[in-house]
């Protein structure tokens, strides 16, 4: 009797168990077309990153995704699988490049592509038109959309400059620049002075730039262009793109404004500076293109060579040095040539035996000293030129104006000035990089707006909360059905075993 009431329950058990687990089996949540973007790889698979982006208007269109695909998966291959994810609602592949994406936005679509042109980058390397390609481990895929809007691309200066002034660094300067730079950190308050500090390779405080953004954004129309241009030199500086501070185009600003001519040289000189800064694009049907800027500054140089604030006006020393610096990656142009070749015998010209430069008042100022430095560096000109050198140098006629605070004073006799600080600070790092201190060494790249690190992370980890929800609950239904089948099971036995025991005599 015992051994068959152990064989019955043994067996309700393997039933019950068996059929619980089928339950379990027929749970699971996620069939391979259904597998998420951020699963882990599995045999036969690769693990990949693509993204799509618009780097002119510093747009992620689609951010960085991580997934994985099966091996042997094209570029195409991946464009049909954003498609599946609903990542894009429709593409155009053709010749063995994308041609058209139309990408979800906001529960819509926008296109991309019949106006414009796609490129493809697979792990920063561009891939030439009619590529192909497997996909492998690791490999990182992003498409860059550019539209092809009227621009000055072809007009933009020559980067190349050739650090002849290099060699005139010593160990003097480099603590006079120390000390200024050490004064102008705790005394800054302009925009100017910001922007002399990044020229100078400090980085600005967290704090500092967020006040700038949000001066910038609060500005609404610029009183006067040469605000405008030196915001745009002060973001550049701190790394930020002058094409959006705080969704401000300052660059727009710049090329649009209504009559830069009108306020004098000097906005024009510093329009023409920020534009070249990181190499901004101009829209060729602008206001204000990098050609008409130019015309502006040779339309104010007199025929002693010199500089005016507006045509036909007197001419400055320091409106000269600065002109001269804004044009000095142009000087492949016959006109712009021969314009700073005249403009720099007139700085030699009215250069002061102590080897300073005069202010408009004729006082020996710092300001126009350092901006004639700054020139002569753009220019290519080495600070021993015979024709800079009179009784003293200009490097001896920079520090001169140095105090002991560390700052530099306008003029001498007086207290240390942020401006004068700030020009100072400009003519010694033009002095140790041999260049033009307005153009960034390395150009600014469009900061990717990524969401991988947010959006994303929320995502998966609510992909993988979700997933683990279901396992759990396909378990538990699992072991239900389990108990379920083992009563059942149970119940039979002993009905089985009762009707035998009414069957037969005792």
């Amino acid at each position: 009797m015992k051994t068959i009431w152990k064989r019955i329950i043994s067996l309700a058990l393997s039933a019950g168990i068996s059929l619980g687990g089928t339950w379990v089996w027929a749970a699971e949540p996620v069939p391979p077309e259904q597998e998420p973007l951020s699963s882990l790889d599995q045999a036969g698979r690769v693990q990949i990153t693509v993204s799509m982006t618009e780097p002119e208007a510093g747009l992620s269109l689609i951010p960085a995704l991580s997934f994985s695909c099966p091996a042997g998966t094209t570029a195409a291959g991946v464009l049909e699988l954003l498609r599946q994810y609903a990542y894009l609602s429709d593409y155009l592949w053709e010749d063995g490049g994308l041609v058209m994406a139309e990408i979800t936005e906001n529960g819509g679509s926008r296109e991309y592509g019949r106006e414009g042109v796609w490129t493809l980058f697979r792990n920063g390397q561009e891939v030439a038109p009619g590529g192909s390609f497997v996909l492998e481990q690791g490999d990182t895929l992003e498409w860059a959309y550019t539209a092809e809007s009227p621009s000055s691309q072809t007009d933009l200066p020559k980067r190349e400059q050739a650090a002849v002034s290099a060699g005139a660094w010593s160990e003097e300067y480099a603590k006079g620049l120390a000390a200024a730079c050490s004064w102008l950190k705790q005394n800054q308050q302009s925009h100017f002075g910001l922007m002399s500090m990044g020229a100078a390779g400090i980085a600005a405080d967290y704090q500092v730039i967020d006040r700038l953004k949000t001066e910038i954004a609060g500005i609404g129309a610029y009183p006067t262009a040469k605000e405008a241009a030196v915001d745009a030199l002060a973001a550049t500086f701190c790394g930020i793109p002058a094409t959006d501070v705080a969704g401000c185009d300052l660059m727009r600003v710049l090329s649009d404004y209504p009559d830069i001519a009108g306020e004098g040289l000097e906005p024009a000189i510093f329009a023409l500076l920020a534009a070249d800064s990181n190499g901004y694009e101009i829209p060729s049907d602008s206001v204000n293109t990098r050609a008409a800027l130019r015309a502006m500054l040779l339309s104010c140089q007199n025929e002693d060579g010199g500089f005016a604030p507006a045509p036909g006006g007197p001419s400055s020393p320091l409106l000269t040095a600065c002109a001269l610096t804004a044009l000095s990656a142009y000087t492949e142009e016959e006109q712009v040539r021969q314009a700073v070749s005249s403009g720099a015998d007139y700085l030699s010209q009215h250069q002061n035996e102590d080897g300073t430069f005069p202010d408009d008042e004729g006082s020996p100022s710092v300001i126009p000293t350092s901006a004639a430095i700054i020139a002569l560096c753009s220019m290519g000109v080495h600070m021993d030129d015979p024709r800079f050198v009179k009784q003293s140098g200009l490097m001896d006629a920079l520090l001169s104006f140095q105090v002991n605070s560390g700052g530099f004073a306008p003029e001498a006799g007086t207290a240390a000035g942020e401006a004068a600080t700030a020009a100072a600070v400009l003519a010694l790092t033009a002095v140790k990089s041999g260049r033009n201190v307005f153009v960034l060494k390395t150009p600014l790249s469009v900061p990717e707006k990524s969401a991988v690190e947010t959006e994303g992370a929320v995502q998966q980890e609510s992909s993988e909360s979700q997933e683990s929800s279901e396992t759990s609950g396909g378990a538990a239904g699992g072991w239900l059905a389990g108990a379920i089948a083992l009563g059942l099971g149970i119940l039979l036995a002993v009905v089985v075993f009762l009707s035998r025991c009414t069957g037969k005599p005792r």
